[in-house]
C-alpha cells in the first residue's frame, strides 16, 4: 500500500486545511478537535470545485459550486448519485503524519451514522457486534459524555479508522431508562437551590445517560459559577453531573 510522510503532528494546526500532493492527486488534508484526522481529493469529483477549505459538519462537506454534500470518512456522494470523493487514510505514529491509500475493505471499520443526546448530536460510531442496524434503530452506544442511546441515521459503511464518535455496544431496551425519578428529584433540587442562591438560571432539560451520567442542560450563569454546585450536588445525591450551557445562534440552540 503507498504511503508517505507528511510532516509532524504540530505542523497541523485545528481545521485548518494543508494541501499535499500524493500519488499525482492534491489532498486536502484536516486535523480536527479530539484526535480527527480527514483527507480527501482537493476537488470536487463532479467539476472539480476546491474543497480544502470547505467546513466539515458533522463528519460531511458541502461542494460550494454545485451543493453536493460528501461523507469524509467513506467519499460517498449524499445527495445524488455521481462520483464518490475520493478519500485518504491518515496514521499518526510518534507524532509523524502518514497519508495512505484506502487498500480494501479489510483495512476500515463497520460503522454507522448516528443521532444521540437532547442537544440531536450526530457522529459516526464503530459497531463491534456482528449485527445489521436499520436506519430509525435504537442501540447503546459509548460516547465521550457516557453511554447512550443512539438511533441509526444510515445504513452502515466501511470507513477509515480513528475518526469515530464511540462505540456501539449493543442493542437498546427500554429497561435501559428508567431514571424520570432522578430527573424530578434533581429539577426541584437545583430549581430551590437556584432561587437560594438568587442565580439566574433556568433548566432547560436535564439529561440522564443509561449509565446514571446526568447532563444538565440550562440558560443564564457561567458554567464556572455552577462549579462548587455541582460538586456539592455530586456528592449530596451520591451522582456524576455536568452542566452545559446552551448557547443561542442564527440556528436555535447550540
Amino acid at each position: 500500500m503507498n504511503r508517505k510522510r507528511i510532516g509532524h503532528d504540530w505542523e497541523f494546526g485545528f481545521n485548518e486545511p494543508v494541501v499535499v500532493l500524493f500519488s499525482d492527486k492534491e489532498v486536502a488534508v484536516r486535523r480536527l478537535a479530539g484526535g480527527r484526522w480527514h483527507a480527501f481529493s482537493k476537488n470536487c469529483p463532479h467539476q472539480g470545485a476546491d474543497l480544502s477549505q470547505v467546513d466539515i459538519i458533522d463528519g460531511t462537506l458541502k461542494c460550494p459550486w454545485h451543493g453536493l454534500c460528501f461523507d469524509t470518512a467513506t467519499g460517498n456522494n449524499l445527495t445524488n448519485e455521481c462520483s464518490p470523493m475520493d478519500v485518504f487514510a491518515i496514521s499518526v505514529v510518534r507524532g509523524e503524519v502518514f497519508l495512505s491509500e484506502v487498500a480494501s475493505e479489510e483495512t476500515l471499520v463497520r460503522t454507522y451514522l448516528c443521532r444521540y443526546g437532547w442537544d440531536r448530536r450526530t457522529g459516526r460510531f464503530k459497531s463491534l457486534e456482528d449485527v445489521t442496524y436499520a436506519k430509525g434503530d435504537k442501540c447503546v452506544g459509548r460516547t465521550a459524555r457516557g453511554i447512550e442511546r443512539l438511533t441509526i441515521l444510515n445504513e452502515s459503511s466501511h470507513t477509515i479508522p480513528g475518526n469515530e464518535t464511540g462505540t456501539i455496544t449493543g442493542t437498546y431496551h427500554p429497561e435501559h431508562h428508567h431514571h424520570e425519578d432522578l430527573r424530578l428529584k434533581l429539577t426541584t433540587h437545583l430549581e430551590n437551590t437556584f432561587q437560594a442562591q438568587q442565580l439566574d438560571t433556568e433548566i432547560l432539560h436535564i439529561e440522564v445517560l443509561i449509565d446514571q451520567q446526568v447532563i444538565v442542560h440550562y440558560i443564564g450563569a457561567d458554567q464556572t459559577a455552577l462549579g462548587p454546585l455541582c460538586v456539592s450536588t455530586s456528592h449530596q445525591l451520591g451522582i456524576s453531573i455536568s452542566f452545559c450551557r446552551a448557547e443561542f445562534g442564527n440556528g436555535g440552540i447550540s
